[in-house]
């Protein structure tokens, strides 16, 4: 798990009282948010059917009817999209108006699943692309220097020569245990941080424009 992750999955915590109903969680065949919305009916979609989605579908061309989620999450999936803007299209069209739209994207971080890694998105680029459909009401960098060195030097790489088990020592206080914490050391590492100069990712939560919020 890197401090991206963390970071993504402790702000998706964070908000995640935004999401209900009918979700559709993107490029998510190995739900790693199961349990989260006990209440929601959520339909996983992605593109491998290796991963167990309830749907094998592609983000480009969506294969569901207009305005029928009322929420969709798409966590660390847009960099992955060769056309993000017709994705951004796409999810504007299947949520219905008033819905929640909850995104999270690396900034700072290695090139990973290649060569399907297209993209890295400032705040300003993830605004440019849903503003035309969507009210941001949140957009957060997270992670900062110590979280962009921490994944830069431990994050798995195949082809790194970083003295991997010397590292991992010298900073496996932050993988302890934190009883009595909202976030475990870690995660309170990734959320630290919000440089906006040295953005470790960016998390973000939008409402369909066109109903009640």
């Amino acid at each position: 798990m890197t401090l991206l992750r963390d970071g993504a999955t402790a702000l998706t915590h964070e908000f995640a009282h935004r999401v209900g109903g009918r979700l559709l969680e993107l490029g998510a065949g190995l739900n790693p948010y199961a349990g989260l919305w006990p209440s929601a009916r959520v339909v996983t979609l992605d593109h491998d059917p290796a991963r167990g989605p309830a749907v094998v579908g592609d983000a480009h061309a969506l294969p569901f009817a207009d305005g029928c989620f009322d929420s969709v999450v798409a966590s660390q999936v847009l960099e992955h999209l060769h056309s993000p803007w017709v994705a951004a299209r796409e999810l504007g069209r299947v949520l219905r108006p008033g819905g929640a739209l909850v995104v999270s994207v690396p900034f700072m971080f290695m090139v990973h699943a290649a060569p399907h890694d297209f993209f890295r998105f400032t705040e300003f680029g993830l605004r440019r692309l849903f503003e035309e459909e969507f009210e941001i009401d949140v957009l957060r960098a997270y992670g900062g220097r110590l979280g962009v060195v921490y994944d830069a030097a431990l994050a798995p790489s195949p082809s790194s020569t970083l003295p991997r088990r010397a590292l991992a020592r010298a900073v496996r206080g932050l993988r302890r245990p934190d009883k009595g914490r909202r976030y475990p050391v870690r995660s309170r590492v990734a959320l630290a941080g919000r440089s906006a100069e040295h953005p470790l990712g960016y998390f973000m939560v939008a409402t369909r424009r066109g109903g009640a919020g």
